[in-house]
């Protein structure tokens, strides 16, 4: 049996803690069929590996996507907001207390930053979205 590819058992590994630790649905990506999700939802994916090595493998970095919706009918925008902030706050609690479950349950040294995170500018109202990047660092 071939040992699971780094960025897949991550990507596998940060899906189910943060799914463990926030009230939201969470998966890996979008399939074809998505639209604008319409209840809380965090969706993870990843978006850019640039230090892959096929002959040695010891290390790298992967960077994730996650995307964080939230709905809320309320016509004062600030409600949405503090609902989404709120949703915000459980997710990085989640991604603070990973690395340590992830290096002793993958078997690696791990270290996480978010990268930004961008606002939806309003764009799916009466959702509302907050866009993180998220890079991972692994070493064997």
């Amino acid at each position: 049996m071939t040992q699971m590819i780094a960025w897949f058992a991550i990507l596998c590994h940060i899906e189910e803690h943060v799914k463990s630790r926030v009230r939201a649905e969470v998966r890996q990506g979008y399939n074809n069929t998505d639209g604008v999700p319409d209840a809380e939802t965090i969706r993870i994916y990843r978006s850019d590996e640039r230090d892959v090595n096929l002959w040695v493998r010891k290390n790298g970095s992967v960077t994730f996507a996650v995307d964080v919706w939230h709905g809320n009918d309320d016509p004062d925008p600030r409600i949405a907001n503090q609902a989404l902030a709120e949703l915000e706050e459980e997710l990085q609690a989640a991604l603070a207390t990973w690395p340590d479950a992830a290096a002793k349950d993958l078997k690696m040294k791990i270290t996480i930053t978010i990268d930004g995170v961008t606002g939806d500018g309003e764009n799916y109202r009466p959702m509302c979205a907050a866009f993180y990047r998220i890079t991972v660092k692994w070493n064997k």
